[in-house]
């Protein structure tokens, strides 16, 4: 075999972050990747998310630790279950347990509907509960080894012999159902992942699943899957045919509470004319001074057809 001549051109730029190189961590998939988006309909509603690795990943070659997933319902066209999880980066395998604890909240409700039927008010705070306490034993390492093996995340070595410590991500879900009485979402969480409400007539947010209020203001800690599964914070809501639920980890949730006016025209010129894929990701690539997190969102709406 011939080797291949030297290149003598100019020198080629490296990929960089306002002028630092950014680092792939060891191995990176589709799975793992630092950008993400997706888009789709599901009977009458649309669905778009985008998921981006903040400033701190991506100069360290660190994993995004946050992660999106939503699904139809094989028995109705009426439902459609979305989720976004962020993990706690001081904890094993946090993007692991991101990515496991956010198609796993959404596999599990999604089941749920097609035994049971869309939730109701009176029994939506039990399956909710049940659906969260069996995704916890998901996230547990001997588990979560298991379902990261098997969804292609590639997890940090452990060192401890004890084994590894457990891993920890917050988590925001919605079940979403068109019936007679309009868009009922039905909502909860663990932590200070976020579900906001943006009105498109008067471009207004309203938060559905509001922050923490037990963490004291300057306390960064936050309760977080699976060790606080018996904190869900569950609830439901029926929304105007002029509203757009969002999901969406703390790192967009600050983005959000400094620049709400401008986020909101973002996701109100997607309802107005749905983009390809790649252009939704706009409304995660965004820079703000002292935020480097990771930024996920996730958008639903259901609206009747205009007439003609």
């Amino acid at each position: 075999m011939t080797a291949p001549a030297p290149y003598t051109g100019p020198a080629l730029p490296a990929a960089s972050y306002e002028g630092h190189r950014v680092e792939l961590p060891l191995r990176t998939g589709s799975g793992s990747a630092g950008v993400v988006a997706d888009r789709g309909n599901w009977g009458p509603f649309t669905v778009y998310a985008a998921s981006q690795a903040g400033a701190d990943h991506e100069v360290r070659g660190r994993y995004r630790e946050d992660a999106y997933a939503f699904s139809g319902c094989s028995t109705t066209s009426s439902v459609v279950v979305i989720a976004v999880a962020d993990g706690v980066s001081s904890s094993w395998a946090a993007h692991a347990a991101a990515g496991v604890g956010a198609s796993q909240i959404v596999r599990t409700l999604s089941e749920d509907v097609g035994r049971n039927g869309p939730p109701v008010p009176d029994n939506w705070d039990k399956r909710a509960r049940r659906a969260v306490h069996r995704v916890g034993r998901l996230l547990e390492p001997p588990a979560l080894k298991r379902q990261a093996a098997a969804a292609g995340y590639q997890l940090p070595a452990d060192t401890s012999p004890q084994g590894p410590r457990p891993p920890a991500a917050t988590l925001a879900f919605a079940v979403c159902h068109r019936s007679e009485l309009g868009f009922e979402v039905y909502y909860g969480g663990v932590g200070d992942a976020r579900i906001d409400v943006l009105n498109l007539t008067r471009l207004s947010w309203r938060p559905l699943y509001p922050p923490e209020s037990s963490a004291p203001a300057h306390d960064n800690r936050t309760k977080a899957m699976p060790r606080d599964a018996d904190s869900v914070r569950t609830g439901c809501a029926v929304l105007a045919d002029d509203d757009v639920t969002a999901l969406a980890s703390d790192g967009f949730g600050k983005g959000l509470d400094a620049q709400p006016e401008i986020l909101g025209k973002v996701i109100a010129s997607v309802v107005e004319q749905p983009p390809k894929a790649s252009d939704f990701l706009r409304t995660v690539d965004w820079k703000m001074r002292g935020n480097n997190d990771d930024r996920t969102v996730a958008v639903v709406w259901s609206r009747p057809p205009r007439e003609a």
